[in-house]
């Protein structure tokens, strides 16, 4: 608690006024440790915390954060640290009360670093291509210059995408798809490959949502491999979030059921099939989703065997040009 707490005689550095600390002391089990405000209550719950090390008689300032959850490295295993609570304001009658906790991170992301990133498969639309990530427990990268945008400070992950023929990709964030909001992203992306990156751009908020980021891409070489940078604004929280890379040229052709005749049907011994593009290939299926039958086409027309099936209901999947359509045929 803050409770009746007064000031000491220690420097303030840098993040709110110290005119109400309290003080905690541990000893680090490992190189980084989170430091956690939780269930902060009271008349006043904007809150700072600082880690020092040192002797109290002359400690030495290693992080001040006024978010309630810091994460430090390079700790000294065995070395006794100092956590100074305050509140922010000039105010040295705050009643507040809070747990105060030293845990140590998971492991980093496995695409923590540019040599792991995580491939990403561009589709037609951002919700087609979206997979899940976290920033929790990311380091810094080394090497990688900072992208100039979103208050980087360290703490990102990474991924791939290859442009599609049109050239044209849009890379963006969005909420995690279990449904967490609140992540305040920033995106970059890069040409050439890991120890040798170009910056191509960098985003903040341009998504639609405004705190997720979008970076369009437009007259890229086809094929060409592109490296992603994620990590959260400032680097201070660690919600999930969701990317996605998408292009409308991935689409599927429409398939054009006007044109597809199928008959007799239903059909003993041959089902005949025609369609006014070429059919690459016809598949059957029972209603187990099993695949019973498929015969590659290259024609527009063909007649069909089914003789040798039992008696039942089928699905006839018909492949053209990219689409396809599924007819439902009875065999008596």
């Amino acid at each position: 608690t803050l409770n009746g707490s007064t000031p000491s005689n220690v420097a303030d550095n840098g993040a709110g006024t110290p005119d109400d600390d309290v003080w905690y002391s541990f000893v680090a089990t490992n190189a980084a440790h989170q430091i956690s405000l939780l269930n902060v209550s009271g008349n006043v719950t904007d809150m700072v915390h600082e880690l020092m090390s040192g002797v109290c008689q002359a400690p030495v300032s290693l992080n001040v954060s006024d978010n309630n959850t810091s994460t430090v490295s390079g700790l000294t295993i065995g070395e006794t640290y100092y956590v100074r609570v305050f509140s922010y304001g000039a105010n040295n009658a705050a009643n507040t009360i809070f747990n105060v906790c030293v845990g140590t991170p998971p492991p980093p992301p496995a695409n923590d670093e540019c040599a792991n990133a995580i491939s990403i498969t561009p589709a037609a639309t951002l919700e087609q291509s979206l997979v899940d990530g976290t920033i929790s427990s990311a380091t810094g990268s080394q090497g990688v210059p900072a992208p100039g945008c979103a208050s980087y400070t360290g703490g990102d992950v990474w991924y791939t995408v290859a442009i599609p023929a049109s050239g044209n990709l849009t890379i963006e964030t969005a909420p995690s798809l279990a449904g967490v909001t609140g992540f305040d992203s920033g995106l970059a992306v890069y040409a050439g490959a890991c120890g040798n990156l170009t910056l191509v751009s960098c985003d903040d908020d341009g998504a639609d949502t405004g705190n997720y980021s979008r970076i369009t891409l437009t007259g890229r070489t086809p094929g060409e491999v592109v490296y992603v940078r994620v990590w959260e604004y400032l680097n201070d929280e660690a919600e999930p979030f969701s990317i996605g890379a998408y292009d409308s040229s991935l689409s599927s052709p429409s398939f054009d059921a006007s044109g597809l005749r199928a008959y007799p049907n239903p059909v003993r011994d041959i089902l005949n099939i025609s369609y006014t593009m070429t059919i690459d290939s016809v598949e059957i299926f029972n209603l187990l989703g099993q695949r019973v039958s498929v015969k590659a086409v290259n024609q527009n027309a063909l007649e069909l065997n089914v003789s040798n099936l039992p008696s039942g209901t089928y699905l006839v999947k018909v492949n053209a040009q990219g689409g396809s359509e599924t007819l439902k045929v009875l065999k008596p």
